[in-house]
């Protein structure tokens, strides 16, 4: 009788066990949907930012008001965070320039207006795709000509419209 009751035990547990597996199996596919849809809504919002970023700036460069340059970049550390949730450990160098890039609109207005024009082509760039790669070379030029303090000419915002048709 013992061993009835020690089978009937086993039969149990073995059960409880398989609907529990089911049970965890179940929880991951939903968690990977569910994380898969946040991303995909995380992303959206993050070309959203970029395009209004570049929205304002280009009102800005065509005689905007102060509070447009103010709101672009607003904008651009908005895309910036969204960016990181989805890409930032997968593209951290390129993270790392757009941190980069804002920091300069912060700290160093006046020569990064200068690079209006082409940080407007290259959030058009990151609105279509946030990792268009040609668009994160294009940040990375300008990241460095601040790193310079060079002021953009009129030759390199003549290359940002090379692309456009």
């Amino acid at each position: 009788m013992a061993k009835t009751k020690l089978d009937k035990l086993s039969k149990i547990l073995i059960g409880v066990c398989a609907v529990l597996l089911v049970a965890v199996v179940i929880c991951g596919v939903m968690t990977f949907e569910e994380k898969s849809r946040f991303d995909g809504t995380i992303t959206n919002l993050a070309r959203a930012s970029a395009h209004y970023s570049a929205e304002s700036f280009s009102s800005y460069n065509n005689g905007g008001e102060d509070y447009l340059y103010t709101a672009a970049v607003a904008d651009y550390n908005n895309m910036l965070a969204l960016f990181y949730q989805v890409h930032g450990e997968d593209m951290n160098p390129e993270f790392l320039v757009m941190n980069e890039v804002y920091g300069h609109l912060i700290m160093q207005p006046e020569l990064a207006k200068t690079w209006i024009p082409l940080l407007c082509h290259v959030l058009d760039g990151l609105a279509d795709d946030p990792t268009n790669t040609h668009a994160h070379e294009e940040l990375t030029t300008i990241r460095n000509a601040l790193v310079e303090e060079r002021a953009a000419t009129a030759e390199d915002l003549t290359h940002s419209h090379e692309h456009e048709h």
